[in-house]
């Protein structure tokens, strides 16, 4: 008598081993899914806080009266001890823009969707002169691999900066 297998045998063993494989597929692609996501995340949050810390160093060295609010409080211009001329944030398609000297632009962070700045204790947002401190927030966003990732999750990262008066 031969020993072997028989083709149903054989066809049920591939069957199972073809499922097998097709879920440990999709469970690849489910983390491999995740772990991007995850890397975008920890990118939007690297590129808002240095920007932020960027825009607090300078900002908390100017005085109130050298600081406006401009744009629906979409830019904020001051100037500071250790630089002449005046220092400038703003968004530009995105980008987080510092300029100093005038025209010259420099990228301080990609995929910042949301940007205000408001002067706090003064008559309104724009009035910086009474202000006793700067209010910046930012939000980051951008799609990876199809998915939407936003930085904070809800709402926008937010600091208050004291002003030299």
């Amino acid at each position: 008598m031969k020993k072997g297998f028989t083709l149903v045998e054989i066809l049920i063993s591939i069957s199972i081993s073809v499922v097998i494989g097709w879920a440990m597929i999709s469970v690849l692609k489910v983390a491999d899914a995740v772990w991007n996501q995850g890397e975008g995340l920890i990118d939007l949050q690297q590129q808002a806080r240095q920007a932020m810390d960027g825009m607090i160093r300078e900002a908390r060295q100017s005085k109130a009266a050298d600081m406006v609010v401009s744009g629906a409080g979409s830019r904020v211009d001051f100037s500071i001890p250790s630089a002449s001329g005046i220092i400038s944030y703003f968004l530009e398609v995105n980008d987080l823009t510092r300029e100093h000297p005038s025209g010259a632009k420099q990228k301080v962070a990609a995929n910042i969707n949301s940007l205000s700045f408001c002067c706090v204790g003064g008559a309104d947002c724009a009035d910086c002169i009474n202000a006793d401190a700067l209010r910046i927030s930012l939000g980051a966003g951008k799609n990876v691999r199809g998915r939407a990732v936003t930085f904070p999750v809800t709402g926008s990262l937010t600091e208050q900066v004291r002003l030299r008066n």
